[in-house]
């Protein structure tokens, strides 16, 4: 079963530690002081499989990063983790989310844009950071969304 817990900035939870040290190079730009955060673990039947962090810098929301385990159900977890973190954004108030990618891949970029995730205003931010407006709503696994509108 798969379920998921958010950790304030200033809770010493042992997963999180254990997650940051097991993602260390992913998390090398997040600042893990700063406390206007939020640190997502997702548990694949009770073990920590997914570590996302929602940063706020400048008065922005940001998705710092997720890094999941690889396992059966990654793309799933790591799906699950871009909703769950745009709507912690969401539901602390903010109008939308930002997103830094680290790896610049088509790939990556393709799987943010799914999401609504557009190129952020080069003029305003750094290169490679996405913004998206909003919450987001309907089903939790972009699969599901694909088949539905075949």
């Amino acid at each position: 079963m798969i379920h998921n817990k958010f950790y304030r900035h200033d809770d010493k939870n042992q997963d999180v530690n254990l997650l940051r040290n097991r993602f260390k190079e992913e998390f090398s730009n997040a600042d893990f002081r700063n406390i206007f955060s939020y640190n997502l673990v997702i548990y694949d039947n009770n073990k920590p499989v997914c570590l996302g962090r929602l940063e706020m810098k400048s008065g922005l929301f940001v998705i710092v990063g997720i890094s999941v385990d690889e396992t059966d159900q990654a793309d799933k977890i790591r799906d699950l983790a871009v909703r769950l973190l745009v709507r912690k954004a969401s539901d602390s108030g903010a109008q939308g989310v930002y997103v830094k990618l680290n790896e610049n891949t088509q790939a990556v970029i393709d799987f943010y844009k799914s999401f609504g995730f557009q190129l952020a205003n080069k003029n305003f931010h750094e290169e490679n950071t996405y913004y998206r407006h909003g919450d987001i709503n309907g089903d939790c696994c972009q699969e599901q969304v694909n088949e539905k509108k075949r």
